[in-house]
């Protein structure tokens, strides 16, 4: 008889100590999503700090003077003076330009 109460005790706490430690990781079969760039627009005049790979552009707004990196092939030869709309990713440190359109 104590034989058989040792067992149900060690039966019951056995049990008991396995409710516990269900898998609580969550399996998904999709994809994290990547997230988006935070882009803003800007509308302003190109100045003479302009070279190869850098854009000076002066505000229409403020007269601020914003500074922006970009590659050669995304121009349609801006020239100093010219009204363009720079679309930027703001959380890149160098403020570098996803698209410049000439207006």
């Amino acid at each position: 008889m104590k034989q058989n109460a040792i067992i149900t005790l060690l039966a019951a706490m056995t049990l008991t100590a396995c409710v516990g430690n269900q898998n609580d990781t969550a399996t998904s079969t999709e994809a994290p999503l990547a997230e988006e760039p935070q882009t803003a627009e800007v509308v302003g005049i190109v100045g003479d700090g302009t070279s190869m790979h850098a854009l000076e552009l002066i505000t229409l707004d403020g007269g601020d003077s914003l500074y922006f990196t970009y590659e050669v092939n995304s121009t349609d030869g801006i020239e100093i003076g010219d009204t363009v709309r720079v679309t930027y990713d703001y959380e890149q440190g160098d403020d570098a330009a996803l698209s410049i359109v000439k207006l």
